[in-house]
């Protein structure tokens, strides 16, 4: 009986085999591959998200006219990356801001957001000549209103390499002398009233910080009653400036100024009373106002934080139980006994009401806004001391007036377009 002979693997098998290990192999490194393809382009997807963010952060820290449209590239350990920062006009004063992050390989992060510009529109009264000086938004002259009349064109700022617009002021007509802030430019120009009426040509002072700060944005202008010290809020250091006598030079410049803790927002207004020794700064970001005394020490120094060669800081962000909004200006009568604020929606009043032992209780009253100021969008606030009479301007042009005795209506005086 034959046995089988025993059959060994063919040479085809074997190529066949072969070919099978060699298919599966390489669909194994391909999705080794693919998976580090992937892997590596979801790591420049969050490295790319990650520097978009940090710019965009960045940016919505600072005033939208400090954003500078441009591009760039990162430095180590993310060289390769590049960066482009952009402005559109979306609606009004709104604008749509928005940061584009590449990476080497291609992956690609957007982020957008609406920022609204925020110029500063100061407003001034002078209670014994029945005077309002007020700027209105892109024109570099500021309007004088009289009761009962028109406005008028007042002092305008002075050409440079671009036009000007006048911003935050102080100083009414009839004290004798107006400063008037330039929002393109960043410098404050003093005009001096003639005795015949009207001002002399204004005379610009640049403020030159140091190195290591920033350009100032200025945010509003207070002065005492006879031109011997001016304050500024700067939204750019988030900081004031004091200018001590008129004309200013820079021995007599202060700043930036502002406390560590709790630390200064950004400022939306600024106000003194008659002597310029109390100074009052809006804060729109935290939502309260800050106090600034100038010269001797405070009764309780551990309550105040010092200003070197200045004053004191006082810790206590001031604001009502209730809260309040984001503080658009801030006035105070020259006795420092009631400061007025202005947010989105309300006018908020702080009286500061005589106790025993000399102590002050703090009494807060509020007041909602009519809906048409409310859409004008408030800017700079003053205060008529002797007649009880509060004037709001708007980034719409607009000028209101309201007293702070019953029944305290609001009535518009000046409608800011067409006028």
């Amino acid at each position: 009986m034959s046995r089988p002979r025993p059959r060994g693997i063919s040479l085809l098998e074997v190529l066949l085999a072969i070919l099978l290990v060699f298919m599966a192999a390489s669909c194994l490194l391909g999705l080794f591959g693919s998976g580090q393809g992937l892997a590596l382009r979801g790591r420049e997807y969050s490295i790319a998200t990650l520097l978009a963010g940090n710019r965009m952060e960045e940016l919505l820290a600072c005033p939208l006219e400090d954003v500078s449209p441009g591009t760039g590239e990162h430095s180590e350990p993310y060289r390769g990356y590049t960066w482009e920062v952009a402005l559109h006009d979306f609606e009004g004063d709104l604008k749509m801001l928005e940061v584009l992050v590449l990476s080497p390989r291609g992956a690609r992060c957007a982020l957008r957001t609406l920022r609204r510009t925020s110029e500063f529109f100061g407003i001034a009264c002078d209670p014994w000549a029945g005077w309002l000086v007020f700027s209105v938004p892109g024109d570099p002259a500021v309007r004088i209103l009289q009761d009962g009349s028109r406005a008028a064109p007042g002092p305008s700022l002075p050409p440079g390499p671009s036009p000007a617009r006048a911003g935050g002021l102080a100083g009414p007509p009839g004290a004798g002398f107006l400063w008037v802030a330039d929002q393109v430019h960043r410098n404050v120009v003093y005009f001096r009233q003639k005795e015949s009426g009207g001002f002399e040509e204004g005379e610009v002072h640049a403020l030159v910080p140091p190195s290591e700060v920033k350009t100032p944005t200025f945010a509003g202008l207070a002065s005492d009653g006879f031109a011997n010290r001016l304050v500024l809020a700067d939204r750019a250091n988030r900081a004031l400036w004091i200018l001590a006598d008129s004309p200013v030079d820079s021995e007599r410049v202060r700043g930036p100024l502002a406390p560590r803790e709790p630390a200064l927002g950004t400022p939306a207004g600024v106000a003194v009373d008659g002597s310029a020794s109390v100074v009052w700064v809006a804060d729109a970001e935290h939502g309260c106002l800050r106090q600034l005394l100038v010269g001797g020490e405070p009764a309780s120094p551990a309550d105040y934080e010092v200003e070197p060669g200045v004053g004191w800081w006082n810790r206590e962000c001031f604001r009502p139980e209730e809260g309040m909004g984001s503080p658009q200006g801030v006035a105070v009568n020259p006795w420092s006994s009631a400061v007025l604020c202005v947010d989105e929606g309300s006018l908020h009043l702080l009286e500061f009401v005589p106790m025993s032992a000399g102590s002050y209780a703090q009494v807060w009253s509020r007041r909602r806004l009519p809906d048409d100021l409310i859409q004008a969008r408030p800017s700079g606030i003053c205060l008529d001391p002797f007649r009880n009479v509060v004037y709001l301007n708007t980034r719409r042009g607009q000028v209101w007036k309201s007293t702070l005795v019953a029944p305290g209506g609001f009535e518009p005086i000046h409608g800011g377009e067409g006028e």
